[in-house]
């Protein structure tokens, strides 16, 4: 949860508080931040070149205990390899919708397939160095010093990753949302570039709040079957 909230973190919003920030504030540290954030062409990599590949790896390293936990529960293994099928049948055609935004029409000549593959393929090895590393500290942080209360912001967003991963493609429309409540804020510096840290803030603040909603309540959303993509996990 932790290792997932933080990546999803900068997926969705973090990095673009940075990068505002780096606008409204010149500060060189920013600055070089901001410059983690974009994509490497081939040659190298940053920062930014590590979160997807890095979200592939949590999701790997989870693997083992959700195999485990269903054999627990009496599944068979033929059982258990027909739910990593349908999982992997669900989110290909996830992937291509958000990819295409739907199926706006039936000229498949023209769909995206692939986008960041041949990327994340290279990447993982770099991710997977990272995430053992961000793996091992915060093991070392909550498990071993018993430090959780700051993690929690995290965990929050991690719970419910794939479902605020989605939203992306305009499922919930979190910008809009957070223009509607702080309208007003946002424009009220004449600097744009104070606008843009504002606003970032804002859909940030608005979309942590709609996940802690679906947090204090129990709603975990997840894929199920293909063919229902999403459940709601509710108690």
């Amino acid at each position: 949860m932790h290792c997932g909230g933080v990546d999803m973190f900068w997926i969705r919003g973090g990095g673009t508080i940075f990068e505002t920030l780096a606008k409204y504030t010149n500060w060189p540290v920013l600055n070089w931040w901001a410059g983690q954030l974009e994509h490497k062409y081939w040659e190298g990599f940053n920062f930014e070149d590590l979160i997807f590949p890095m979200f592939l790896f949590i999701a790997g390293v989870s693997l083992p205990f959700s195999i485990n936990n269903r054999l627990k529960l009496g599944h068979t293994r033929k059982q258990i390899y027909l739910h990593a099928f349908t999982r992997l049948i669900i989110f290909i055609v996830l992937g291509f919708l958000l990819a295409n935004g739907g199926i706006p029409n039936f000229d498949f000549g023209n769909y995206r397939y692939t986008h960041v593959l041949m990327r994340i393929g290279i990447g993982w090895f770099f991710a997977a160095g990272w995430s053992l590393i961000l793996l091992s500290i915060f093991y070392l942080i909550i498990d071993v010093w018993k430090l959780k209360k700051w993690s929690f912001f995290f965990v929050v967003i991690g719970s419910n990753s794939i479902f605020i991963y989605s939203c992306q493609s305009g499922v919930l429309d979190f910008r809009r949302m957070s223009g509607f409540f702080f309208k007003g804020l946002i424009n009220y510096p004449s600097d744009t570039s104070a606008q843009a840290v504002i606003a970032s803030i804002a859909y940030l603040l608005v979309s942590r709040l709609f996940l802690y909603f679906m947090y204090k309540r129990k709603i975990f959303v997840k894929v199920k079957s293909i063919w229902f993509p999403y459940y709601f996990q509710y108690s």
